[in-house]
């Protein structure tokens, strides 16, 4: 049982229920442009169909689905392209039917057929008869060119005979309950059965006509339209009578909604009518409803009118507008108050305002009006720039109270509040001022509160007659005689509200925050019932307040939020529903009953709180159209079956009605995955894989909450060639080519064997022939180095037996000769003699290690710094000469192992060389250090060091360095070759550090005992 239209009656029942108002505000239009997707003009009908999607049809052949907020265009069939469609519905199985006049269509499942036989005949819309009749569970029929059809639950059109003649008028149906009855120029009857039974005739008078078809109500009364009156037949009545309704001419239309009542438009009010009752609700002044018609009234309750355009009523009577002619100026509302006397009073940047049994009337004097309160002599107070008003409401008239606080009198900025005899206003320097009503006049004193001076603080008065000052992050509440100061940990409030005398409400302006306030003997306590995370959208709040069902009412800078539930769900009422405007204002919030007053930056507004919970919770999200490739489908398709490479496929998703869709997104995902926004209305697929996959979609609102999900499928056919015979196919394909290719590859991998067989004879042939050459030059060369060998040894061995005599007789001639001149030629004759001597020495050295007969060292324990004082001894004289100082460092005895003559020779080259390469006046340091496992002997000087070459070659065989001896000494390149020969045979190591300019420090290690 479908019951949207059950609560489409409740929910604009109480807009014109005979005993209660009507609302005097006025409701808003939203008029569809081409930006939401309708280029159509002249609708000509609109339909909600079963999905809650709407189907607008129009006069110039045009069809368009939607969901409220936007239209997409539908592919009609050729045989009703561009022409006129005259009307349209929806049967009790979800078909939509559309009447032009090329034929009858038929849209189900995605296809359309079409009935040529059945025609609209194009007249002109004021004496329009025909079109298509329905009744609430769907059955139609059909009135075209005179005849009339009935169409069955199959959808076939069954003709059906219409009573009375062509000369009477042209026919129109109507459903009475579950039969028809048929008009023709006044003249009606009704099914009984078995034919047509005549009903009373309605007499025309005069030049009088019937205008459009016959209408019935969900009570079963008749209603006709004429040029000149509104007529209504009750069911089993006599005659029919005329209702209070003055039609414009021939600017009226008659149409009936799904609320059961018949509905009517003109200028500036719907008529509404119900079991003979009409109604009037107010419609925008500013919309032009001559000729127009109420075609819809869709599950959320708005009211679609068809003019030459579109235009959309968000739900009359939810919402409405008190601002422009007639009511307040469309400016910023600052505050609003009901009198004792039950006048509404509304302050304003235009002024103050006042609505009673006369209407809204302007107080003069009070530009800018803010803070506005009754006061003990039954006048109302306020401020207008800087000044304290007092104005009577029984002439209107304002004046202005002087404060005498000040020798020039004192401005007002924040207030007034009244409790009782006392009033309370804040000056521009933040401090507070208080008037005691006495003997019918105020006097005036400073309140005694300590309280922060400057700044602006608010002042308020909440439900139970408490005056509060709220500074910035202080808060104090008069209670009794008291003032209390209530603990607000660094927030900051801008408005409260208490119900009860112990707990109440604020809001934080920004975070938006609301807190719960409970006063307790204990103190005030503070606790956050909605933070920012649950009001996502809105920036900053203004107003609370808390109807008697503990519903939450909220000031947002995005309209009002209702808060009610738990956990809380969250309601807006924002522009899109008719407010004036979607920025409101702190302490303009009034909850009276049904009705909640809001003011707002271009005015004042009106929310009928007894038609929210009428509204549809959120539903899942509409499917208006698939495609995929070159063919698109309107309408609900869930399932999609596509072949492999067809194209991509998007789903083209609506909001399930306008209001509720006003800010929302949609989300997707794949079954148990991550929820993920989209962007836009469309869900596209560019590439999609072979198989079934499966998606669902919903809808979260502006306020963050969630409808239910939908679920979407695609089954893609694999392409032909991957058809389970097609890859048979391929297999034995793939079969033939591999033993093809098995085949080809081993001959080659033959043929290539030879090849290589024979190359390898050939390479193994040549190599032989080249290892033979090899030896014979190996041969040859091993004879050559000895043949050197034994020459160097015998020359070595000739020149030394000389040369000793040679520095024998040095050192006798040196005894001998008494001049210094010849002295000092014999000690240069010595020193040359000495190096030769050294020359030879290291030659041979260096034969008997290539020669391997070289003496292995004799390893015994010795005593380091007994062998570095005798090298440093055996140095010295040569160092002198050089003027080079010799300096020993050495910790005392050390015992190592190794062959005594050998470390000996290791330390004579290396302070040979130190001296060798130094310059006179500087010092070379011998150096003793030792380690856990080994001791370091180090010669440092201070010459000009080696370069990073010379590292790398410092220890080979007749390595020549980039430094030069500094008195021309000889160097072959052999005495540090042999050092590091001699210290790895003992076990131990040599090194050098050292850097260009900065001298060098060769050493050697041995192992300790």
């Amino acid at each position: 049982m479908d019951l949207r239209p059950i609560g489409l009656m409740l929910l604009l029942g109480l807009a014109w229920a005979g005993e209660a108002p009507s609302p005097k505000g006025l409701p808003s239009a939203q008029i569809l442009t081409p930006r939401s997707g309708f280029t159509g003009a002249y609708p000509r009908s609109v339909v909600e169909d079963a999905e809650g999607r709407l189907w607008v049809a129009t006069d110039l052949g045009g069809l368009f689905l939607g969901d409220g907020l936007r239209f997409l265009k539908v592919e009609l069939p050729e045989a009703l392209k561009g022409r006129s469609i005259g009307d349209m519905a929806q049967d009790g199985h979800g078909r939509i039917w559309v009447l032009s006049i090329a034929g009858l269509g038929c849209w189900e499942h995605g296809a359309w057929r079409v009935d040529t036989s059945i025609r609209d005949r194009a007249v002109k819309s004021r004496r329009r008869t025909e079109g298509l009749f329905g009744r609430p569970d769907g059955t139609l029929a059909v009135v075209a060119s005179g005849r009339a059809f009935r169409l069955s639950p199959g959808g076939t059109p069954e003709p059906l005979a219409l009573p009375g003649d062509e000369a009477e008028g042209s026919p129109s149906l109507a459903w009475q309950g579950n039969r028809l009855v048929a008009n023709r120029g006044g003249r009606c009857w009704r099914e009984d059965g078995q034919g047509w039974a005549a009903l009373p005739t309605l007499e025309l008078i005069g030049a009088e006509r019937v205008q459009g078809p016959l209408r019935c109500d969900a009570e079963g009364h008749l209603y006709l339209l004429t040029n000149r009156r509104l007529c209504h037949l009750p069911p089993g009545g006599l005659g029919w009578r005329t209702l209070d309704f003055t039609p414009a001419g021939d600017g009226n239309r008659m149409t009936s909604l799904r609320d059961g009542r018949i509905w009517i438009l003109q200028d500036g009010q719907a008529h509404c009518g119900r079991a003979g009752t009409l109604i009037s609700l107010p419609m925008p002044r500013d919309l032009s409803l001559y000729g127009a018609e109420a075609r819809c009234l869709d599950a959320e309750g708005n009211l679609w009118i068809a003019r030459t355009d579109l235009v959309r009523i968000p739900v009359p009577g939810l919402v409405s507008a008190h601002a422009g002619p007639g009511f307040p100026p469309a400016k910023e509302i600052w505050n609003i108050k009901r009198d004792p006397s039950g006048a509404l009073w509304v302050t304003s940047e235009a002024g103050l305002f006042r609505q009673d049994g006369q209407g809204w009337r302007s107080v003069p004097n009070t530009p800018s009006a803010h803070g506005l309160e009754p006061g003990p002599d039954g006048c109302m107070y306020l401020r207008s720039r800087g000044r304290l008003l007092r104005v009577d409401p029984r002439t209107l008239q304002a004046r202005v109270l002087v404060i005498a606080l000040e020798p020039s009198g004192m401005d007002v900025v924040r207030g007034p509040v009244i409790q009782g005899d006392h009033l309370w206003v804040v000056d521009p320097e933040g401090r507070l001022a208080v008037a005691t009503w006495k003997a019918r006049h105020w006097v005036w004193g400073w309140e005694a509160l300590q309280a922060p001076a400057g700044g602006n603080p608010g002042l308020l008065m909440d439900e139970q007659g408490r005056p509060w000052l709220i500074h910035e992050h202080r808060v104090f509440c008069r209670v009794g005689s008291t003032w209390e100061e209530i603990p607000m940990q660094g927030r900051r409030l801008v408005d409260l509200t208490f119900p009860t005398p112990t707990q109440g409400l604020a809001v934080q302006f920004n975070p938006p925050t609301v807190f719960g306030l409970e006063r307790s003997a204990s103190g005030w306590t503070l606790r956050t019932l909605l933070g920012p995370e649950a009001l996502p959208g809105i920036g900053t709040l203004y107003a609370v307040r808390q109807d008697a069902a503990g519903a939450i009412w909220l000031n947002t800078d995005r309209g009002v939020v209702r808060a009610s539930g738990s956990p809380w769900q969250l309601q807006r009422f924002g522009s899109d529903l008719g407010l004036p405007a979607e920025d409101t204002n702190q302490n303009a919030l009034l909850l009276e009953g049904d009705r909640i007053w809001v003011g707002t930056a271009l005015g004042l507004g009106e929310i009928r709180a007894d038609k929210v919970s009428t509204l549809p919770p959120l539903a899942a999200p509409l499917l208006l159209e698939a495609r995929c490739g070159a063919w698109v489908r309107p309408g609900p398709e869930p399932v999609l079956t596509i072949g492999h490479g067809q194209g991509s496929v998007v789903w083209e998703l609506g909001f399930p009605g306008a209001v509720r869709g006003e800010g929302a997104q949609f989300e997707f995902r794949e079954p148990g995955g991550t929820w993920a926004a989209l962007a836009g209305t469309a869900l596209q697929f560019p590439e999609i894989s072979p198989g079934h996959h499966t998606y669902e979609v919903r809808m979260v609102s502006f306020l963050g909450q969630t409808g239910p999900s939908r679920s979407l499928e695609i089954h893609v056919r694999p392409p032909w060639y991957q058809h389970p015979l097609a890859y048979a196919l391929w297999g034995l394909l793939a079969l033939g080519c591999l033993w093809l290719a098995v085949r080809w590859r081993m001959r080659r991998i033959n043929q290539r064997n030879r090849e290589l067989s024979l190359a390898v004879a050939q390479a193994t042939e040549g190599l032989r022939s080249r290892e033979r050459d090899l030896e014979l030059v190996n041969r040859r060369l091993y004879e050559l180095n000895d043949a050197k060998n034994r020459i160097i040894g015998l020359a070595a061995h000739d020149l030394r037996n000389p040369l000793s005599g040679i520095l024998l007789n040095c050192e006798l001639l040196e005894e001998d000769v008494q001049n210094p001149e010849g002295r000092k030629t014999v000690g240069a004759i010595r020193a040359l003699g000495e190096t030769m001597r050294s020359l030879i020495q290291r030659l041979l050295d260096v034969h008997a290690i290539e020669a391997g007969h070289a003496a292995a060292p004799e390893m015994s324990e010795l005593d380091l710094a007994a062998i570095l004082a005798g090298a440093l001894e055996r140095a010295r004289k040569a160092a002198e000469r050089k003027g080079i100082a010799l300096a020993l460092q050495s910790p005392g005895p050390a015992l190592a192992k190794g062959d005594a003559a050998q470390v000996g020779q290791i330390l004579d080259n290396f302070l040979s060389n130190a001296t060798k390469f130094s310059t006179p006046g500087t010092t070379v340091t011998l150096r003793l250090e030792g380690s856990e496992l080994w001791w370091r002997v180090s010669v440092q000087d201070q010459g000009p060091g080696l370069t990073p070459e010379d590292m790398d070659r410092v220890f080979c065989e007749y390595a020549r360095l980039s430094a030069q001896p500094t008195a021309g000494e000889a160097s072959v390149g052999l005495g540090l070759s042999l050092v590091k020969r001699m210290a790895e045979a003992m076990g131990g190591s040599v090194g050098v550090e050292s850097g260009q300019g900065q001298g060098a420090i060769f050493w050697l290690e041995l192992p300790k005992v």
